[in-house]
């Protein structure tokens, strides 16, 4: 069997796994996804199907998201060491139900801030994986928020998005223990207590193109992933998994401390950053500086229409590059 949805136990909490592949002898793709709390179990199934001819694709919405979301759930759970090893236990679990040796190859491949569980994973468990993926690599997650505020309000001036420029002063910068400021520099009528930093600054960066590029925001993205009949009815939930899981991976010590530099010092599993090169979400600058230290077997592949969405704004060269990196390993 390599076509099934489940919901197991996985860990002491229910998880929601999704398997597709066109036959169990494929190599493993385990997939990893972002926000915290960005579920999407049917997205890769429904945009890259043409990716269940070379792998066994293994989408799973994580503990706390989406279908996995449940508000019996402890919030101390809630951390980017549980997260980890609710990954490794999804990936012995879905090899005992295809029934297939756990020395079956499987490529891990993390979006967003499933990079660092990506990361985490094949530091922990290097015999396990066959070779890393990272799209929207995270490489800080400190200078990655500095990164987006600067581009964000670059863009901003250079545009004369006046209102962009008001709201981007006001909060001020991120600094170095990850908070806004909010000095309240934005003149009149600028009131830094009642708007949230982060938020301000991912607005402007989806609305500059940073997210989808070309677009002022990714609600199709949103709009897509909701779409599978597997969240039917279960929008309320998957908002709700979002704030949970967000307002508890943040308030997580090793997740704000978090360096993928410490991650790859040592790192023995082969390396792959797919990047869309417009991508200000996780932005592309800084994974192009991380790469180049980076020792070992790498490869960095640029998408060159795309942001943070690769795997949805350029389907098709996605699923080459994922087959071609396949034969490779």
């Amino acid at each position: 069997m390599s076509n099934f949805f489940v919901i197991a136990p996985i860990n002491g909490v229910d998880h929601a796994i999704n398997v597709h592949g066109r036959t169990r002898e494929l190599p493993l793709l385990l997939v990893l996804h972002g926000g915290p709390g960005y579920a999407m179990i049917d997205l890769f199934h429904d945009t890259l199907p043409e990716l269940e001819d070379d792998f066994v694709v293994v989408n799973y919405d994580q503990r706390g998201a989406g279908l996995s979301y449940n508000k019996k759930i402890d919030p101390k759970s809630m951390t980017l060491h549980q997260l980890v090893e609710d990954a490794e236990a999804i990936r012995r679990f879905v090899y005992e139900i295809i029934g297939c040796p756990q020395s079956q190859a499987c490529y891990v491949l993390g979006h967003s801030m499933g990079t660092m569980l990506g990361l985490e994973l094949v530091r922990k468990y290097p015999g396990a994986y066959q070779a890393y993926v990272g799209v929207g690599q995270v490489v800080n997650v400190v200078e990655n928020e500095q990164a987006m505020y600067d581009w964000a309000i670059a863009q901003a001036r250079q545009r004369n998005i006046k209102k962009a420029i008001k709201e981007l002063d006001c909060i001020g910068r991120p600094t170095d223990d990850y908070r806004y400021p909010f000095p309240g520099r934005g003149g009149k009528g600028c009131n830094p207590e009642k708007v949230d930093g982060f938020d301000v600054t991912m607005r402007w960066v989806e609305e500059f193109g940073g997210e989808l590029y070309g677009k002022d925001g990714s609600e199709e993205v949103d709009k897509k992933i909701l779409s599978s009949k597997l969240y039917k009815g279960k929008k309320r939930n998957w908002h709700r998994g979002l704030e949970f899981s967000a307002e508890n991976l943040f308030n997580d010590p090793a997740v704000v401390s978090w360096d993928a530099r410490s991650q790859t010092i040592d790192l023995k599993t082969p390396l792959y950053l797919l990047m869309g090169k417009h991508d200000y979400d996780t932005p592309a600058p800084l994974a192009r500086s991380y790469f180049d230290d980076i020792k070992g077997t790498k490869k960095l592949i640029w998408f060159e229409n795309s942001s943070h969405f690769p795997f949805y704004e350029e389907k098709d060269r996605f699923v080459t590059e994922l087959v071609a990196l396949k034969k490779r390993n």
